[in-house]
């Protein structure tokens, strides 16, 4: 039986929009990224710590003005290192309680 889960970010509270609240990884184009998919796949680095495991790269799957949204596999226990971007997020470990035993990994 496969079981789905999903990637959240605890955003910083020195955020503009959303400070402090849990919300899908995701941020801004850069110069650098040539379009919205490796946008995607430099923040899931950056804000999520994500380093290898992916299995499907990103598919998007709805997009809007200014927001494209992407859906990737990655492996049953992917790497991951302390994120990149202490400015955007906080320690998720600080409000697990809040949540209900069966979302925690």
């Amino acid at each position: 039986r496969s079981r789905w889960q999903a990637l959240l970010q605890l955003r910083s509270t020195r955020m503009r929009v959303m400070a402090g609240h849990l919300g899908a990884v995701g941020g801004s184009r850069s110069s650098c990224d040539p379009d919205s998919r490796a946008t995607t796949l430099r923040e899931v680095r950056e804000e999520a710590g994500l380093r290898a495991g992916i299995i499907l790269p990103p598919a998007k799957f709805s997009e809007g003005g200014k927001c494209d949204w992407y859906v990737m596999q990655v492996q049953e226990t992917p790497e991951f290192e302390k994120a990149a971007t202490w400015q955007e997020c906080d320690d998720v470990r600080s409000v697990l309680h809040l949540l209900p035993e069966s979302s925690r990994v």
